[in-house]
């Protein structure tokens, strides 16, 4: 565990700062604001207008709500607090032990940079249109496996943002692997602050139609995702699928920033290759260094295995001499709600099954979400829900009707589009379609037309909130039958 005073040589080679307190104290982090009880070491940052307008409104406090902040926040344990040098006279500060700084944001990365360049501990950051969160999960269930059960910090998925990703890498001397994702947006930031994640381990999972709105096209996606490449340490991995649009880009990137790069995919050319996938059994057959060997994912989809072969090549950049254990573990792993989770629904005469993909949607999301169901073995019907896919730019209609050749091509699926962009699939796919604008029409017939045996899966962004059909779905749930006897009254 670091000690502050072990950072404040490095850190003066950085930045300017006046420090006022105790150097002889252990230091576990940053957080932006308090909470009712904080661990011993942990430094409150006073967020304030340096942060940009979303976080200050977020995270800021003025005048007499800092001064409640910082008192509530020094009762609950807080160590000391990162603050303007302009507040270097409040009283509410005079007794703390504190950091006084022109910017607190550029401080707090260069604090940041710091801790990486002292902890000897690894860091593994994750980035793509989709799977980030699941690859970032099925990492820390291989992690989690090892005998030697070692300290993972794995935050929660939709901490991903720029504010987010900044105070976890202040916490990684704590663990011994920090397991983080990284959301496009954050290199925004990063880039306006000459700052980068430098994780030892950095993973991109995908390429796709998301963010267009800003990125405006796939070029755009891939370039903003390279970032996460930049400045490794000596010795870094960059993890790459190789089947993803732009790869090529990609791997330059990285190169030209010194990394090793190990690919992934189905592709010839791949250094950890998808052989084969049986949907039904859920083993996957993968080829490593020229070697063959079978790997089963709980989780349903060629899409998992395809992270599975991910975890693989994160787990051998580690150094983890038991690497094949470590994933052989990924057979237990299960999908993450609103990425895949399913959900068995006891009914009067069967059960149904409810796929949750409501979290997240783009163009290669969607794909492999209905694709793994056209392919799931179901006695009854596969229902497939699709809602709209959020931030595509400027024609979103297009790039929503693009999608139709591929799942007209995946069985007898019956089909219930839901929203704007929804209505241009729904004039172009074949079958069983059907359109809706109305969430609540759309839940009440999908509630009263499913059956024992049924599968339904749930897809799309999570501004459409189209999460009320999962939970519908699983409120539906008939109680299991009380045996004669049991339960009632003594004679």
């Amino acid at each position: 565990m670091l000690r502050l005073e072990q950072l404040l040589e490095p850190l003066a080679a950085r930045t300017a700062f006046v420090h006022r307190g105790d150097r002889d104290v252990p230091f576990r982090g940053l957080t932006l604001r308090g909470a009712a009880k904080m661990r011993p070491g942990q430094f409150v940052v006073l967020v304030d207008r340096n942060w940009g307008k979303r976080a200050h409104r977020k995270f800021g406090y003025n005048g007499a709500a800092r001064v409640q902040l910082v008192e509530q926040a020094h009762s609950a344990g807080a160590t000391g607090f990162i603050a303007d040098e302009t507040l270097k006279d409040e009283p509410c500060l005079a007794d703390k032990n504190c950091f006084f700084v022109a910017d607190t944001e550029d401080f707090v990365l260069r604090l940041v940079e710091t801790i990486g360049e002292l902890s000897d501990r690894s860091v593994v950051a994750v980035t793509g249109s989709a799977g980030k969160s699941t690859t970032v999960a099925m990492i820390d269930h291989a992690l989690r496996s090892r005998p030697d059960a070692p300290r993972v910090y794995n935050p929660p998925p939709a901490d991903n943002v720029f504010t987010s990703v900044v105070v976890q890498l202040s916490r990684i001397d704590n663990f011994d692997h920090s397991l983080l994702e990284v959301a496009g947006s954050a290199f925004l930031r990063f880039n306006r602050r000459n700052f980068a994640v430098s994780p030892d381990v950095a993973v991109l999972t995908s390429v796709s139609e998301a963010h267009l709105d800003y990125l405006n096209d796939l070029e755009g996606v891939a370039r903003q995702k390279a970032h996460l490449f930049d400045r490794l340490p000596q010795g870094g991995t960059a993890v790459i699928n190789l089947d993803t649009p732009h790869s090529d880009l990609v791997i330059t990137h990285a190169v030209g920033q010194g990394c090793t790069v190990v690919t992934f995919g189905e592709s010839e050319a791949a250094d950890i290759r998808l052989v084969a996938h049986d949907p039904r059994s859920r083993r996957a057959v993968v080829e490593v260094d020229g070697e063959r060997l079978e790997l089963t994912i709980g989780a349903e989809g060629r899409h998992m295995a395809l992270n599975g072969l991910a975890v693989i090549a994160t787990v051998r950049a580690l150094g983890i001499d038991d690497w094949r254990a470590a994933v052989g573990s990924l057979a237990t792993f299960q999908a993450l709600a609103g990425r895949g989770e399913t959900t068995t629904v006891p009914l009067a005469g069967g059960d149904l099954t409810v796929v949750d993909e409501a979290y997240n949607a783009n163009p290669a999301s969607m794909r492999a979400a209905v694709e793994a169901v056209a392919h799931r073995p179901s006695p009854g019907r596969r229902i497939v829900v699709l809602g709209d896919m959020l931030e595509l730019g400027s024609d979103p209609a297009a790039i929503h009707r693009r999608l139709a050749p591929d799942l007209a091509g995946l069985g007898d699926i019956e089909f219930h589009l839901y929203g704007e962009h929804m209505a241009a699939l729904a004039t172009d796919l074949i079958g069983q379609v059907r359109h809706w604008d109305d969430v609540d029409a759309l839940t009440t017939q999908i509630c009263a037309a499913v059956r024992p045996g049924d599968t339904v899966l749930v897809k799309a962004s999570n501004g459409t909130g189209l999460g009320v059909v999962v939970d519908a779905l699983k409120a539906l749930a008939v109680p299991p039958l009380t045996p004669a006897g049991e339960g009632a009254d003594p004679a």
